[in-house]
């Protein structure tokens, strides 16, 4: 559009200045030809006569040039050319970028469980060396019958007296027990063989004899 702007402007242009050299000839040649007046009233005929006189006689006026052809240019045809079609491009909508999938957390490792520190066995304690037994318990049943073969009533017994010796070391030790004892347990014996035996007292005082002998050796 600009380009025709300056084209129709350049035609124009060309055109007043045609019209302006024509104008200028067209002047001149009215010039030559006015007569020049000296005073007013009077017309100053020296240029006619010397006009005359310098023109040859052989010679005919010269004929003027033909004036230069000053039609305009026809305008070039300014009728605005058809826009280009304007038809609007849809544009397509931005492709939305992926939501990015969450990154996964770590699953946390199981914290091992600490290992239990095995219990040290107790140190047994020593066991201690038993102290001697230096005890003896003895027992008896009541007798029933007086040493002749006799019946002999409960009631009638008085107590019981227990014999006992060390046949190492020859002590001899007794002791007398109600007659409601049927057992006994003799401390703090000596180390040997002992022989242990027991007879019936009555309530007349006297004494049966002596069972036969049982033995422990006390180390």
């Amino acid at each position: 559009m600009a380009l025709k702007k300056l084209f129709i402007a350049i035609c124009l242009v060309t055109l007043l200045v045609g019209c302006g050299a024509s104008s200028s000839q067209n002047e001149s040649a009215s010039t030559d030809n006015t007569p020049t007046t000296t005073e007013p009233g009077s017309t100053n005929t020296d240029k006619f006569d010397s006009d005359e006189d310098n023109l040859d006689p052989g010679t005919s006026e010269p004929t003027p040039e033909p004036m230069q052809n000053t039609t305009p240019e026809p305008m070039q045809n300014t009728t605005p050319e058809p826009m280009q079609n304007t038809t609007p491009v849809i544009i397509p909508a931005p492709t939305p970028a992926p939501t990015p999938a969450p990154t996964p957390e770590p699953t946390p490792e199981p914290t091992p469980e600490p290992t239990p520190e095995p219990t040290p066995e107790p140190t047994p304690e020593p066991t201690p060396e038993p102290e001697p037994d230096t005890s003896a318990e003895i027992s008896w049943d009541a007798p029933t019958k007086r040493e002749n073969g006799d019946d002999l009533d409960q009631l009638d017994i008085k107590g019981y007296k227990i014999l006992y010796t060390n046949s190492d070391t020859s002590e001899v030790k007794t002791l007398t027990v109600g007659y409601l004892a049927r057992s006994i347990k003799l401390q703090a014996l000596s180390a040997g063989d002992w022989g242990f035996q027991v007879s019936t007292l009555d309530t007349n005082d006297v004494y049966s004899e002596y069972s036969e002998a049982v033995y422990k050796t006390i180390y």
